[in-house]
C-alpha cells in the first residue's frame, strides 16, 4: 500500500485476452503494454524477463528495475547445461497433455509433488495456462536483446534454493550489469509467493529510493 501502482495481467493470464495464433515472442507481448510515463518495473520470473524487454527496447520510460529472477533464457549460451535444462522442461511440455505439462512445470519450479499438493481447481486452472507457458518458452528461448548498456537503477534478487537455470540467468545478468544491487535471498524460485517476508522487505527498500 506504501507503493501504489498498476499491475499488467500478461496474455492468457488473468483478465488479458488468449495470445495470438503464430509466432511468439517478447515483443509481441510487449505491444498491449502502454507505458505513458517513465515507471519503476517490479517483475518475478516471466514478468521480470519482460520487464527487462521493455528496458532494452523502451529505456526512456523505464526509472529503475525491480526484479526477482528474470527467466531471460535467452541471455544463457547455447550449449550451457543451464539452458538445455529449460529447453528440456520446454520441450517436454510439448509431448505431454495440458495436465502432466502443467505438473512438470511447477514441480520444476516448485519441487517435486507440489504440483499434486494444490486443490484441484488450481490444478485445472494451471492446465488450462500450459499452452501459454509453451508460447512464453518460445519467447523467452528465441529473443536476442542485449541487456548490456542498460544505465537505470536495478535490483536483482535471487533465491539460494531456485533451479539452476534461474540462478544461472541472474549471475549471467549480474555480470552484464554490473552495477545492479544483487541479493540473494533464503527463498527458492517462487519466493515472491511463498516466501514474501524475505522477499518485500528488499523491494520496499529499493523502491523508497527508485519507485
Amino acid at each position: 500500500q506504501d507503493f501504489p501502482g498498476l499491475m499488467h495481467d500478461f496474455y492468457g493470464y488473468g483478465s488479458a485476452p488468449q495470445a495470438p495464433k503464430g509466432p511468439f515472442s517478447l515483443a509481441v507481448e510487449a505491444q498491449r503494454i502502454e507505458m505513458n510515463e517513465r515507471m519503476t518495473l517490479v517483475g518475478h520470473s516471466y514478468g521480470a524477463a519482460n520487464a527487462l524487454h521493455l528496458a532494452v527496447t523502451r529505456p526512456d520510460k523505464v526509472k529503475a528495475l525491480c526484479l526477482y529472477e528474470p527467466v531471460a533464457f535467452w541471455l544463457l549460451p547455447k550449449d550451457s547445461p543451464e539452458r538445455r535444462e529449460a529447453e528440456s522442461l520446454a520441450a517436454s511440455m510439448a509431448t505431454l497433455t495440458p495436465e502432466q505439462g502443467a505438473q512438470a512445470f511447477v514441480d520444476y519450479w516448485s519441487g517435486e509433488g507440489s504440483f499434486a499438493a494444490l486443490p484441484e481447481r488450481s490444478q485445472q486452472k494451471l492446465a488450462s495456462q500450459a499452452p501459454k507457458v509453451m508460447k512464453d518458452f518460445e519467447a523467452l528461448i528465441g529473443s536476442d536483446i542485449d541487456p548490456t548498456g542498460l544505465t537505470m537503477p536495478l535490483l536483482l534478487m535471487v533465491g539460494r534454493h531456485s533451479p539452476a537455470s534461474s540462478k544461472a540467468v541472474a549471475w549471467e545478468l549480474a555480470r552484464r550489469l554490473p552495477h545492479c544491487l544483487k541479493v540473494e535471498v533464503d527463498a527458492g524460485h517462487m519466493g515472491p509467493i511463498q516466501a514474501p517476508d524475505k522477499v518485500f522487505p528488499v523491494m520496499a527498500e529499493f523502491l523508497k529510493s527508485y519507485g
